[in-house]
């Protein structure tokens, strides 16, 4: 007999991996457990940027559960199409500097950089990163961590 494990699956809003609604889920063999938006602890609509703290502890406090009892983490996002929206977003900056007639290398150069392009691609183009950064934000070490399209998590 299989045994049974708890999955905490999130929405984390930072760096990218999805924008707002925030929050997390418990699920035991395949069933939710409980599940909230971080918007009803904190009272912020939306919670737009916010990683779920308060939701996972509203999980686990709600299922009466600690933290080294979650065997996996899932996250509806997935850091490989985060590399293809890189590359399509250096395409629209070069795109609009020649628009704008702005062919110059610095002007083009300066609207990279300000976008934050080559410290995202840095980040996304090592699944490790985005791995650590899970397990900090979480508190939770040593579980797996599983990502899909995040339209697929709709899906349940």
């Amino acid at each position: 007999m299989k045994k049974s494990e708890y999955i905490l699956s999130i929405n984390p809003c930072i760096y990218g991996m999805n924008y707002h609604d925030p929050g997390a889920a418990i699920i035991l063999d395949g069933e939710i457990l409980f599940a909230i938006e971080e918007e009803r602890l904190n009272g912020i609509k939306g919670s737009k940027g916010i990683f779920p703290e308060l939701s996972i502890k509203a999980c686990l406090d709600y299922c009466g559960i600690d933290k080294n009892q979650i065997s996996c983490i899932t996250i509806g996002y997935n850091p490989e199409l985060w590399m293809k929206r890189l590359q399509l977003e250096l395409v629209d900056i070069i795109d609009k500097c020649q628009e704008n007639q702005e062919v110059e290398s610095r002007k083009v150069m300066n609207r990279i950089i300000d976008s934050n392009l080559v410290d995202r691609y840095k980040f996304y183009s090592d699944y490790e990163n985005v791995k650590n950064l899970i397990m900090k934000k979480t508190g939770i070490e040593g579980s797996e961590i599983r990502f899909f399209d995040h339209h697929m998590s709709h899906i349940h």
